[in-house]
């Protein structure tokens, strides 16, 4: 009777041992998976935090440069096809926009480039700038030459006029299809 006494509470203290263990195992468990659930929670709120930074500043190059949300997010995600970021964008539209007033007034050297095109500087100034982008990228498909494209691209739309090379493949029509593919998708 004794042994077996003593069998018991040998048992008893083998599984309040074993207990212990798997009490330190959960907890153990339990507490790495709170770690992923704080990394996945914090990984959230910045690609949130993140996301709407981006929004803000596109919404804010699009108005400085005269556009709708919508358009410049078409129009970006069009020059995304060419390899251009947002910033580069907004770079070409600054130099497009201040290179047609220049020529529109007879200055700069960018009445040549509008000349080449066929194209009239004071018709493009009184367009909207994402009509005055298309037509200007429309006009530059037409031309053969890649060296001359390039070079009359650069004189409009300052160094990132090289890089915009798949949107004169694409022309006037894959751009209007880009800006009005966002604002389907509710980018107003």
């Amino acid at each position: 009777m004794r042994q077996l006494s003593k069998m018991q509470s040998v048992s008893a203290k083998a599984g309040r041992s074993l207990q212990r263990i798997g009490n330190l195992q959960a907890f153990q468990v339990y507490t790495q998976v709170a770690g992923w659930v704080g990394q996945a929670t914090n990984a959230i709120k910045s690609f949130g935090s993140d996301t709407a930074t981006a929004i803000d500043k596109t919404a804010k190059s699009a108005r400085n440069l005269g556009l709708s949300y919508g358009e410049f997010a078409g129009l970006g995600m069009a020059a995304s096809e060419a390899g251009l970021q947002t910033e580069q964008l907004f770079d070409v539209f600054k130099d497009m926009n201040k290179n047609t007033a220049e020529a529109a007034a007879g200055a700069g050297g960018a009445g040549d480039a509008f000349r080449e095109l066929g194209l009239d500087a004071n018709e493009l100034l009184a367009m909207n700038p994402a009509k005055r982008f298309e037509t200007i990228v429309g006009a530059l498909g037409h031309v053969g030459n890649a060296a001359e494209r390039s070079a009359i691209a650069m004189r409009i739309f300052g160094e990132q006029g090289v890089r915009l090379g798949s949107l004169y493949a694409t022309g006037a029509a894959g751009i209007a299809e880009a800006v009005e593919m966002a604002q389907r998708l509710g980018l107003k």
